[in-house]
């Protein structure tokens, strides 16, 4: 019973605010605030259905409502050229090097036991291809006077 009274007693502190600011201010400025309680509100019971009572967070959801948008806008946009020359082969040399590091992983998991070595070869895919296309362009970009 504690419980309900003290979320009666909250909303009924809200409700005087925001008839202050109504009453004080204007009712525009109240009804817009109000609409942002309510905006929050829903807000908040997405991001309860997002990470739940544990806390965990989901990002597979968002991942792809991503790959929704980006299917839209690929679809409804032409491409645009002069983008492709800027920088259509650095595009391609990724997908590329996503592959490699797909195949040497796999290779590996397939011929090394459980150890360190394998471990730290797995660790290390990733850096490496990180390396290989960002930092050492950009480490020519910068050399370039």
């Amino acid at each position: 019973m504690r419980k309900n009274l003290n979320i009666i007693v909250a909303y009924s502190i809200m409700m005087g605010l925001i008839l202050l600011v109504g009453i004080f201010q204007s009712w525009n400025v109240a009804l817009s605030i109000f609409n942002l309680c309510l905006i929050s509100a829903v807000m908040t019971m997405g991001a309860n259905v997002q990470w739940g009572y544990a806390g965990l967070i989901n990002f597979g959801l968002m991942g792809y409502a991503a790959l929704g948008g980006l299917a839209a806008v690929l679809i409804s946009v032409d491409p645009v050229q002069e983008a492709w020359r800027a920088g259509g082969f650095d595009i391609l040399m990724c997908l590329w090097l996503i592959i490699v590091m797909i195949l040497a992983i796999r290779f590996i998991l397939k011929n090394f036991d459980k150890s360190n070595f394998r471990t730290y070869g797995i660790a290390s895919i990733p850096g490496s291809a990180v390396t290989l296309m960002i930092i050492i362009p950009a480490i020519i970009i910068a050399a370039i006077p």
